[in-house]
């Protein structure tokens, strides 16, 4: 079987990326080393910052470190050197530009390979496959091969065993206690003798809640409270008639017959009390507020006022729309025609006397 998996892994070229660090100023090398080592062979990653220089390769784990010759003179010097600490073992250093002294160099990296790069082709994929990426470490047999395995593969999916004591458990939910921490948001599949029998296949649940817990035992301090993801109502009512069995077992009574499940996975809703037009009020024929009011939420949900109540509204706009329009012909536009008739008839008499005038002048 094992022989069978490392052909599976051999025929999908699933093998290990060389993992390269670019440290590079400026933006155009930059951009060019990426678009050149741009190979599904190479796993590439970029230095942000002098942060970024000094802690990435100790999470990344770079083979080939691709560094420009002015980051490592004059006060550069001193963050390659913190850098070269988290390097991994016999990671190869290539610097690119002229005007370097490697001897210097080796002197702060010793145990890697200094290269120095003074221009760049196209065949620095190759070239860097060939002559920079440092040898693997003999392997003994088949089993010290390492292989990169994709997230859409069929083997990347796996599970981890971790023994585990149930403190409290429902309908909905448990709390477990772990000997290890694990993160919450987290997807996990529990196995307990008494919720096999509401779900054979195993129940999935999401991690809402990890912490440690100081006063429980060491051995299973760390709490984790999980919602169950993969079950209807119906398997939650299986869940609860469970535990009351076992826990009428273990008292040694008789479990209490529960109700019967409804048909709906939906729990129903009590239907809303309907709302009063106004404050209650005495009357004397019994009943009169009861009638109102039922008829008022008979109207309020029927279909036939859900449905007139649009066309309701834009009769009632076209309406308010005529009114206006009746109100500006018969008040406001025939103050307004009046006033310029006055207008034009002083007009007329201001022309009239400047004429006389004239006349007399004349005259």
């Amino acid at each position: 079987r094992r022989d069978l998996v490392f052909r599976y892994l051999d025929q999908r070229g699933a093998k290990n990326p060389v993992r390269i660090f670019l440290v590079i100023k400026a933006a155009e090398l930059r951009q060019k080393l990426q678009s050149l080592l741009h190979v599904p062979e190479f796993d590439l990653a970029t230095a942000l910052n002098k942060q970024h220089i000094i802690q990435e390769p100790k999470y990344f784990g770079p083979q080939v470190i691709f560094i420009e010759d002015k980051l490592v003179k004059g006060q550069h010097l001193s963050i390659f050197s913190l850098m070269v600490e988290n390097l991994p073992f016999k990671a190869s250093i290539v610097i690119i530009g002229q005007g370097v002294d490697v001897s210097e160099i080796r002197s702060l990296a010793p145990g890697h390979k200094i290269y120095l790069l003074e221009s760049i082709g196209d065949n620095l994929a190759s070239l860097t496959l060939q002559k920079y990426v440092p040898p693997p470490p003999p392997q003994k047999d088949q089993t010290d091969q390492h292989y990169a395995v994709a997230s859409d593969d069929p083997l990347s999916f796996g599970e981890i065993y971790i023994p585990a004591r149930v403190y409290t458990l429902a309908e909905t939910g448990m709390t477990l206690g772990l000997p290890v921490p694990i993160g919450q948001f987290g997807f996990c599949r529990v196995e307990y003798s008494l919720l096999s029998k509401a779900s054979p296949s195993g129940i999935y649940g999401k991690i809402t809640r990890s912490y440690t817990h100081p006063a429980l035992q060491e051995q299973h301090n760390q709490v984790v409270e999980i919602f169950f993801a993969n079950l209807l109502y119906k398997d939650r009512h299986l869940i609860g008639r469970l535990i009351i069995d076992y826990l009428c077992k273990k008292l040694g009574q008789t479990a209490p017959p529960l109700p019967q499940l409804p048909p709906s996975q939906t729990i129903p809703l009590p239907e809303p009390e309907p709302t009063p037009l106004a404050p209650a009020f005495e009357t004397d024929e019994p009943g009169l507020w009861d009638d109102l009011a039922a008829f008022y939420h008979d109207l309020k949900t029927s279909k036939v006022w859900q449905n007139a109540l649009p066309l309701m509204m834009a009769i009632l706009f076209l309406v308010g729309m005529g009114f206006g329009l009746y109100w500006l012909m018969e008040e406001v536009a025939p103050n307004h025609s009046k006033s310029g008739q006055a207008f034009t008839r002083e007009l007329e008499k201001l022309r009239n006397q400047d004429r006389n005038q004239d006349r007399q002048s004349g005259q």
